[in-house]
């Protein structure tokens, strides 16, 4: 049985929080798929899926930083702790999956994606954020799309190679050192 297109709904715009030094969040069951991403400050950010018997199928902490974004699964539990030093924002959607398509299982997808240094994803999020003030139904679908687009590109790519190692920027580089 081959996969749909990629199908996803979109719960709400992206919304932004703001959380004080050393504050938590969590723990939460996840009632839909979410993404997150760093605007200042960091989170040491916990995950956990659970099967059935009320065990642990995974477990995984990360350290989110502007330039990172996650993608948490339904069902997942979910914790986070705020920086110590200083005042985080973030922003976030939750949507459904309706059709994983190509992308595959929710559970091969990888958690933490790091944006900084790729325009494209950087200024998807940065639109998507912007997107967050405006009510009106044309923000609205745009962000959903954009949503789409930003999960398919998280998952699949593709990606440019590392330019530190192609080899003519290499040569470029030691000549110019």
């Amino acid at each position: 049985m081959t996969s749909g297109e990629l199908q996803i709904k979109v719960s709400n715009h992206v919304q932004v929080a703001d959380y004080h030094r050393g504050e938590t969040f969590g723990p939460r069951q996840l009632p839909s798929h979410e993404l997150v991403w760093l605007l200042r400050g960091s989170a040491e950010m916990t995950t956990e899926m659970l099967g059935s018997d009320g065990r642990p199928l995974r477990r995984e902490t990360h350290r989110l930083e502007p330039g990172t974004v996650a993608l948490l699964r339904r069902g997942e539990w979910d914790r986070y702790v705020w920086a110590t030093d200083r005042v985080s924002r973030h922003a976030y959607v939750h949507f459904q999956l309706l059709d994983p398509g190509h992308l595959g299982p929710p559970d091969t997808w990888a958690t933490c994606h790091t944006v900084a240094g790729i325009p494209v994803l950087e200024g998807l999020c940065h639109y998507l954020t912007e997107l967050a003030g405006l009510q009106d139904a044309h923000s609205q679908q745009r962000g959903a799309e954009l949503v789409r687009l930003l999960l398919d590109l998280l998952i699949t790519g593709p990606w440019p190679a590392d330019p530190d190692h192609h080899p003519v920027v290499a040569l470029v580089c030691r000549h110019v050192a």
